[in-house]
């Protein structure tokens, strides 16, 4: 079997799960719609939070899908997205030795 068939499998077995940068996740929900109301136009005044939105006060989720919430938008939907993740070599250190079995 290759070296990445192996590396896949083990990955699944492990439940490997990337990471993000809070920032990213800002402008990436800068994409959707807005779930609170903020002050209008372009002034230095505009991401700023008019009031606590309801579905916040009830702990509910935002009806947008966005999935973080801060009183100020510092980013916009075209601010460029951070590197994240994975930033250089991955090195597998085997702890144990055992049988990974591939459905």
């Amino acid at each position: 079997m290759e070296i990445a068939v192996w590396l896949i499998a083990a990955v699944v077995a492990c439940g490997w799960q990337g990471a993000n940068l809070w920032v990213n996740r800002l402008i990436g929900d800068q994409h959707l719609p807005e779930d609170s109301e903020r002050y209008g136009g372009q002034s230095w005044a505009a991401p700023a939070l008019k009031k606590w939105p309801q579905w916040l006060l009830e702990d509910k989720p935002s009806p947008t899908a966005r999935l973080a919430f801060t009183t100020w938008n510092y980013w916009t939907k075209d601010d460029t997205l951070l590197e994240s993740g994975l930033l250089g070599p991955v090195r597998i250190i085997p702890t144990s030795v055992g049988e990974i079995k591939v459905h």
